[in-house]
């Protein structure tokens, strides 16, 4: 027999229907996964249904597609109405008062249950056909240091048991059904954001299973009702659906997809991103695709819910992060939120992900790297010469506040709204730049109690120029200044509070890490093959060090003879110095500070060679189960 609509489902729930039949639908549903979760999920949905509130019946009537929904009342409602009906008819008015039902408890918080006892960075998460869940886990150093290699496939128990899937390294699942796991393996990250690979079929074993066709470049996928595959895919720069694959159902103008996921009835649901605009899509294949909701600020992925209802985890335009049904927040948290699918029980696997920007450091007397930031958007501005103090940017206020922390003793002076933060050999004045135009240098002049209490802010001439782009003291007195004017980017000396002095063009076309010598001599920056360079200022005079491309100038030993030169984009960052008569060592190796850390934003190392601060983005991804979010 074919699938039960949706009258057929309901009347079987209700037992409205005749024992032949009844019996006759029994057979299908036990094989038939689909309809049987109908069923289910339909027998657990037996509440009344909510009015429609008057924003919701403004949107309608102004054009809005609204998704048509099966609305039935709750036959204990029903007959309590029946009741008071009657009882009021005839005259019993005192009874109607002992017939009314309790007021309803007040709504329990979700029970939440972390999955993966173990730190590490879960990616994706599905049910498993026992009961259990499938997920891709990054143990031990995390992707961001091991790379996409470290995803394993993982069997977890739901009460902190797993199971590791051999021969399953790089996988991450895409769907399950009742025997098979959608994988996408040849995992590589696309344009620095998109994760997408090849798209696979393994048993539930882990063991490949035959998949015919062109699945490279794919990002998302789920089953279709038939236990065919839908997917998401990059083909020639471009996403698109394919439902089955190979017949392409939609094609984006240019956005991104992400996060697809098919009904029990073959509807599919997805997000769309384009520029600044996010949009969740139903589609049905041979339709236009409707919007779900309005006024996305972010939305992260789709999950379909007892039957046709649609959960979403994203943010509208005025609201947190939060998983959403309809119009209502069903879940919340301090992080994150991403819901990544529903157990049969209707319990949903979720995906809390925690971002930071964080800045360590540590000092050579010290045994091990600290965290020392002053919130979790904390960007590292400088580092003193003699590994004494650094500046921070806290990054979580708008405008960004400018901090200052000596390290040894850990006190702090917040200097207030402004960008960068560069310090004086001796820490006692502080160069910041106004964070809105008409923009301008502030020298800061601290107190020596580093109490905060006599900040002296001034504020210095800018003379031609209309843009600053870096500023390093050269001494106790003067600035080198690279500023922009209308003959382009040039180089200023500038002695606070008299006017800049232009010296000439900048030698150097690209701005990397604009690093002084300690004795004014020199400015270490990157040259036009994005190569590490030493400009001499008298001459304007460019040399460069070759052979470390990609790399940048993170500081200068204490006598200017050598630079420190790292490369950021991996972890352990290696140190290595570069004296100026051509000579090199290795001088350092800093490793990562956490599981989560990505690649090092920036990096400063004092003249002693082994003092250093860094500030870096961390993520976390922690796999939970929560329920009682009807």
């Amino acid at each position: 027999m074919s699938c039960l609509d949706a009258d057929t489902v309901l009347a079987f729930v209700d037992g409205a229907l005749p024992g032949e039949r009844a019996v006759e639908i029994e057979g299908h549903i036990d094989g038939c996964a689909a309809c049987r979760r109908l069923v289910s999920e339909a027998a657990a949905d037996d509440v009344p249904a909510a009015e429609p509130n008057a924003d919701t019946v403004a949107a309608a009537a102004g054009g809005t597609a609204v998704a048509a929904s099966v609305v039935r009342p709750s036959r204990l409602g029903l007959g309590i109405g029946l009741g008071i009906a009657v009882l009021v008819a005839a005259g019993a008015a005192l009874a109607v008062w002992s017939a009314w039902p309790e007021p309803p408890p007040p709504p329990r918080a979700p029970t939440i249950t972390r999955l993966v006892q173990r730190p590490a960075q879960v990616l994706a998460a599905r049910a498993g056909p026992r009961g259990d869940v499938i997920a891709s886990v990054a143990f031990g150093d995390g992707i961001g240091i091991a790379g996409l290699g470290a995803i394993q496939l993982v069997r977890c128990d739901g009460k902190g048991s797993l199971v590791e899937m051999p021969n399953t390294s790089g996988m991450l699942v895409a769907a399950t059904d009742s025997k098979r796991l959608a994988v996408i393996r040849d995992l590589e990250l696309w344009n620095g954001t998109t994760l997408r690979g090849t798209l696979a079929l393994l048993d539930e074993r882990g063991a490949a299973l035959p998949l015919a066709g062109d699945t490279s470049g794919t990002v998302a996928a789920d089953f279709l009702p038939d236990g065919k595959l839908a997917a998401i895919r990059i083909v020639d720069r471009s996403y698109l659906i394919e439902a089955p694959l190979g017949r392409i159902v939609y094609r984006s103008n240019g956005g991104e997809l992400r996060s697809l996921r098919a009904s029990a009835r073959g509807e599919l649901a997805f997000v769309e991103v384009t520029g600044k605009d996010t949009r969740v899509l139903r589609l049905v294949v041979g339709e236009k695709p409707r919007p779900v909701g309005a006024g996305w600020r972010d939305a992260w992925s789709v999950l379909w819910r007892r039957g046709e209802r649609l959960l979403v985890s994203g943010s509208g335009a005025r609201t947190t992060n939060a998983i959403w049904d309809g119009d209502r927040p069903i879940y919340t948290a301090g992080r994150l939120p991403v819901v990544e699918d529903a157990t049969p029980d209707g319990g949903l696997l979720v995906i809390e992900a925690l971002s930071q920007l964080r800045t360590f450091a540590r000092r050579v007397d010290w045994d091990r790297v600290h965290d020392v930031s002053w919130s979790d958007r904390t960007t590292l501005y400088d580092l003193s010469l003699d590994g004494r103090w650094i500046s921070m940017g806290d990054r979580s206020v708008d405008p960004p506040t400018v901090i200052v922390r000596s390290l040894a003793t850990r006190d702090v002076i917040q200097l207030g709204p402004g960008l960068g933060g560069v310090l004086r050999s001796d820490g006692r004045h502080v160069i910041t730049r106004t964070a809105r135009p008409p923009h301008r240098l502030v020298d800061n002049t601290l107190a020596t109690s580093w109490d905060g209490a006599n900040i002296e802010p001034h504020t210095i001439p800018a003379g031609p120029i209309a843009f600053y782009r870096a500023v390093a003291w050269l001494d106790d007195t003067s600035l080198a200044v690279l500023g922009d004017q209308e003959r382009g980017p040039s180089i200023f000396m500038q002695r606070p509070p008299e006017a800049p002095q232009m010296r000439g063009p900048w030698a150097a076309p690209h701005v990397g890490l604009f690093r002084p010598s300690p004795d004014g001599k020199y400015i270490g920056d990157l040259d036009g093959n994005d190569e590490p360079a030493i400009i001499e200022l008298a001459t304007m005079a460019v040399t460069r060090i070759p052979n470390h491309k990609g790399e940048v100038i993170v500081g200068w030993r204490g006598d200017s003879g050598a630079v420190w030169i790292a490369d950021l984009r991996r972890w352990p960052i290696v140190v290595t110095g570069h004296a100026l008569d051509g000579n090199e060592w290795r001088q350092l190796e800093i490793p990562a500070p956490n599981a989560g850390a990505l690649a090092a934003e920036t990096l400063h190392l004092a003249a002693d060679g082994q003092t250093y601060a860094f500030s870096v983005a961390t993520i976390a991804l922690e796999l939970y189960r929560v329920d009682g979010t009807r």
